[in-house]
C-alpha cells in the first residue's frame, strides 16, 4: 500500500520516522538528534530562558509580597488603607492604628500605608507680617525702612484691632499628633492632607477673631500673653472641634510690631514710660528709705495706722478712732519702731519724766515752805524777801529791779554804760542762739518725722 511505503522509506539517516516496536523508548533522543546544531542550540537557549524567566517571575512575586513589610518608628503611628478604606473600620470601629515595630500590608494598589509623625513639629505663620526682602534679614526692625507711606494690600499683612489700629504679627507654633490617642491619629489621616495649610488657616482665623476684641495697646504691649493664649485656645477649638484634625498645639509664641511707619513714635512712648517707671521706682525707694530712717521696719504700718486713725476722726467714728489710736500707740512703742520716731518718742518720754520730776520737786518744796510758813509766817516772809533781794542784787545781768511798797530796801546800781551795753549784747546773743537752736531742732524733727509719714 502507498501508506506503508511512505512510512518505511529510508531518508538516508538510517532511522525510521515512526512505527516499529521500539518507537516509544527512542523518541526523545531521536527528537534532539534529529535537529541540526542551530536548532538544537535554539532549543537549549529557550529551555534556559524559560528557567531564568521562571526564577525572575518568582523573585518578582516574592519582592512584590515583601514590599508589604514596613517599619513604624518610635515617633510614628501608621494606618493602612485598603482600597481607600481604613483597615479595621469594617468591624464597626473607626479603624486600626499601628504602633512601633514591623507590620505587613498588601502592596499597592491593594493597600496604602499612611505614617503619621507624633513628635513635636514646628511651623511659622507670616500671614500678618510685612513683606521682607533678602537684605532685611540682617536688619533690626528699627533699621528696616518702610516700603511705602502705608501698608500695601497684597504685599504687607496686618491685623486690625478692636480700636481700629493696625499691627504686624507673626506666629511660631509647636504642634503634634498625640501618639496615645488613636482617635486623633485617625482624624489626622482622614481629614488632613496638607498640615501646614490647615494649621495656618486655623491660627489666622483665631487671630482675626481675637484681635477684634482687643485694643492695639493690649496686643502690642500690655496684654501680649493674654492675646496669645486667646489665639491658641481658639485655634485649638477650630482644629479639634470644627475640622477634627487630631492636631494639638503645644505652644504658640508671637512676634509683633506696629507698622514701620509709626515704629519710632511707639518707641519714644515706650522710652518715656520706662523713664517714668524708673523715676517712680526711685521715688518709691527713697520714700521707703526715708520712712525706714524715720520709723524703722514699722514705718509703713505706722503710716497706715495714722491714715486709718485720721479717717476715723474725719468720719466722727469715736469708738473706732479710740481703737485705732490704741493700735497706733502699740506700734509706736513696739521694738521694731526705730529711727527719728523712736528719738522723738524718747525725747517726749524724757520730757514727760522731767516735767513730772520737776512738778514733784516743786510740790515737795511748796509743802516744806508751807510747813515753815505755818510755824512762823512773819519770819518766813522776811527770810524769803531777804533771799530774793540777795539773788537779785547778786546777779550781774539784772539792770533794773522793782520792790513793793512799804518795804525798806537799800539798792546799789552799777551805772557803768559799757557794762550795761555788754550785758545787753550778751543777752541778745544768748536769746538769738536759743531761738535758733529750738527752731533748728523743730525743723529737723519735722523733716525726718511727720513729713516722711505724710508722704
Amino acid at each position: 500500500m502507498a501508506h506503508d511505503h511512505n512510512h518505511n522509506h529510508d531518508h538516508g539517516h538510517g532511522v525510521a520516522c515512526c512505527g516499529g516496536p521500539g518507537h516509544g523508548e527512542d523518541s526523545a533522543p531521536m527528537t534532539h538528534e534529529g535537529l541540526d546544531p542551530a536548532s538544537a542550540s535554539l532549543s537549549d537557549a529557550l529551555h534556559v530562558s524559560f528557567r531564568v524567566l521562571s526564577v525572575i517571575m518568582l523573585g518578582l512575586l516574592a519582592a512584590f509580597l515583601l514590599s508589604g513589610l514596613f517599619i513604624v518608628g518610635p515617633d510614628e503611628r501608621a494606618v493602612v488603607l485598603r482600597f481607600g478604606q481604613i483597615v479595621g473600620a469594617e468591624d464597626g470601629g473607626r479603624g486600626k492604628v499601628l504602633g512601633e515595630g514591623f507590620h505587613f500590608s498588601w502592596p499597592w494598589p491593594i493597600d496604602r500605608k499612611v505614617k503619621v509623625p507624633t513628635s513635636e513639629q514646628k511651623a511659622r505663620i507670616h500671614s500678618f507680617w510685612f513683606q521682607q526682602f533678602p537684605e532685611d534679614a540682617t536688619r533690626t526692625l528699627e533699621e528696616t525702612p518702610p516700603r511705602a507711606a502705608g501698608i500695601r494690600p497684597g504685599a504687607d499683612g496686618a491685623l486690625m484691632t478692636g480700636d481700629k489700629g493696625l499691627i504686624h504679627v507673626r506666629w511660631a507654633c509647636s504642634y503634634r499628633v498625640p501618639p496615645s490617642d488613636p482617635n486623633a491619629i485617625l482624624d489626622y489621616v482622614s481629614n488632613v492632607s496638607r498640615v501646614e495649610e490647615v494649621l495656618a488657616w486655623a491660627i489666622e482665623n483665631a487671630s482675626i477673631q481675637a484681635a477684634a476684641t482687643r485694643s492695639l495697646e493690649e496686643i502690642n504691649r500690655t496684654g501680649v500673653e493674654a492675646f496669645t493664649e486667646q489665639v491658641r485656645q481658639r485655634a485649638q477649638e477650630i482644629l479639634r472641634d470644627e475640622l477634627a484634625t487630631g492636631i494639638r498645639i503645644s505652644s504658640l509664641t508671637m512676634e509683633n510690631t506696629p507698622p514701620l511707619q509709626t515704629l519710632q513714635a511707639f518707641n519714644q512712648v515706650i522710652i518715656a514710660e520706662q523713664q517714668a517707671s524708673t523715676e517712680r521706682t526711685e521715688a518709691h525707694r527713697q520714700a521707703t528709705e526715708r520712712l525706714t530712717e524715720v520709723a524703722g521696719p514699722n514705718a509703713l504700718a505706722i503710716k497706715e495706722a495714722i491714715d486709718t486713725y485720721d479717717a476715723a476722726l474725719i468720719d466722727a467714728q469715736t469708738e473706732q478712732a479710740a481703737q485705732r489710736y490704741a493700735a497706733l500707740g502699740q506700734l509706736l512703742t513696739a521694738e521694731n519702731t526705730k529711727g527719728a520716731v523712736a528719738e522723738i518718742l524718747n525725747d517726749a518720754e524724757s520730757y514727760r519724766v522731767n516735767v513730772v520730776e520737776r512738778a514733784r520737786q516743786q510740790q515737795d518744796t511748796f509743802a516744806r515752805l508751807l510747813r515753815q510758813y505755818k510755824q512762823n509766817p512773819q519770819l518766813f516772809i522776811a527770810r524769803e524777801w531777804s533771799q530774793a533781794a540777795q539773788d537779785i542784787l547778786g546777779n550781774d545781768r539784772i539792770l533794773k529791779s522793782y520792790v513793793p511798797n512799804d518795804v525798806h530796801f537799800v539798792l546799789y546800781v552799777n551805772q557803768d554804760p559799757e557794762l550795761i551795753d555788754d550785758l545787753r549784747r550778751r543777752e541778745a546773743v544768748d536769746l538769738d542762739a536759743r531761738v535758733k537752736a529750738e527752731e533748728q531742732r523743730r525743723i529737723q524733727r519735722a523733716r525726718s518725722g511727720l513729713r516722711a509719714l505724710d508722704e
